[in-house]
C-alpha cells in the first residue's frame, strides 16, 4: 500500500494524525505509511484489507500487529507516543475532534449544494 492507494478518508485520518503529533511537538518521522522505512514503525493495508504494522529493522518486519480500522491502528500509533493511559485518551480525542470536524464541513457543504 502507498500513501497514493489510501482512499480519502484514510488519508485524512492520518493527517488529523500527524496534526496532533505537531500540536504535541512530537515528530511523526517515525512512523512510515505504506512504505517499509527502516528503524520506523510501517503502516501497510493487506490485499484482504487488514492493517499490518510494524517495526522495519534491516529488512525484517519485526511485533506485527493487525488491525481492522485506520482508527484503531492510529490510537495504537499514539500509544506508542504518549506516557501515560490519559495522554493517550487525551490525544485520540483531540484525533477524533480534528476528524469530526473534517466530517461536519462535508455535511455542510453537501447540504447546500442539494438545496
Amino acid at each position: 500500500m502507498k500513501i497514493e492507494e489510501l482512499n480519502e478518508q484514510e488519508k485524512y485520518a492520518i493527517a488529523c494524525f500527524e496534526k496532533v503529533l505537531q500540536n504535541r511537538h512530537i515528530n511523526s518521522h517515525f512512523f512510515s505509511f505504506g512504505v517499509y522505512a527502516d528503524q520506523k514503525i510501517c503502516l501497510e493495508k493487506n490485499s484482504e484489507g487488514i492493517y499490518v504494522t510494524y517495526l522495519a529493522d534491516d529488512g525484517v518486519h519485526r511485533c506485527e500487529e493487525y488491525f481492522l480500522t485506520i482508527d484503531a491502528v492510529l490510537k495504537d500509533f499514539i500509544g506508542k507516543c504518549a506516557e501515560t493511559v490519559t495522554e493517550t485518551e487525551e490525544m485520540f480525542q483531540e484525533y477524533q475532534n480534528y476528524y469530526k470536524m473534517n466530517a461536519n464541513i462535508e455535511e455542510e457543504q453537501s447540504q447546500r449544494f442539494s438545496r
